[in-house]
C-alpha cells in the first residue's frame, strides 16, 4: 500500500490529469484473487481492494483484462506458484486505442512481459513525462544483458 501511495505522489506530481497516462509494471499483487491466480494461495483481500481503489481512483483501465475478460494467464511463476502480478494501466482517454494486449512467454525470467498496441497516428507527437534511469546507460553489464533480451524477444516474434 505504501508503493500505491507514493506512486500515487509522482503520478499527481508529474500531472493534472490520469485520462492519457500508461502506467506499467510489477505491482506484486493481483487485482483479482478468482481469474488472477492460477496457483497457491489468494492475495490478502485489503492489499487486492487497495490496487483496485487505486485504478478507479485514477481512472486507470487494465488493459489486459478489458481484452481477455475471463481467461486466466500469469505473468509471475515460482515453482507450483503462478500468478498475474503485471499490468499495463491506461488512461480513460487512450485506452479505446488498443488494439491487443498480450502475456508474452519468456524463457529466461520467471516474469513474462504484457504487452499492448496502440493504435497511433504516426505524425501525432505524444507528449508527457518520461523518466529513464540514464545510469544503466553506462553500465556495461546491463546493456549487454538488454541486448540479449531485446533480442530473445524479437525472435520469439518471428
Amino acid at each position: 500500500m505504501l508503493f500505491l501511495n507514493q506512486l500515487n505522489k509522482e503520478i499527481n506530481n508529474e500531472t493534472d490529469s490520469t485520462d492519457e497516462i500508461i502506467c506499467r509494471g510489477d505491482f506484486n499483487t493481483v487485482l483479482n484473487n478468482s481469474l488472477d491466480i492460477i496457483s497457491g494461495n489468494p492475495h490478502n483481500s485489503e492489499t487486492v481492494s487497495h490496487l483496485n481503489a487505486w485504478a478507479r481512483q485514477l481512472n486507470l483501465y487494465d488493459i489486459w483484462r478489458l481484452r481477455n475478460q475471463k481467461e486466466k494467464q500469469f505473468t509471475w511463476t515460482r515453482s507450483n506458484i503462478a500468478r498475474r502480478l503485471g499490468y499495463i494501466f491506461l488512461g480513460k482517454s487512450i485506452y479505446n486505442l488498443a488494439i491487443g494486449a498480450i502475456i508474452k512467454s519468456c524463457a529466461f525470467s520467471d516474469h513474462c512481459p504484457v504487452t499492448c498496441t496502440l493504435s497511433i497516428d504516426p505524425r501525432q507527437r505524444i507528449f508527457g513525462p518520461n523518466k529513464l534511469n540514464t545510469s544503466l546507460l553506462i553500465n556495461e553489464n546491463y546493456i549487454n544483458t538488454m541486448i540479449r533480451h531485446i533480442l530473445a524477444v524479437q525472435e520469439e516474434e518471428i
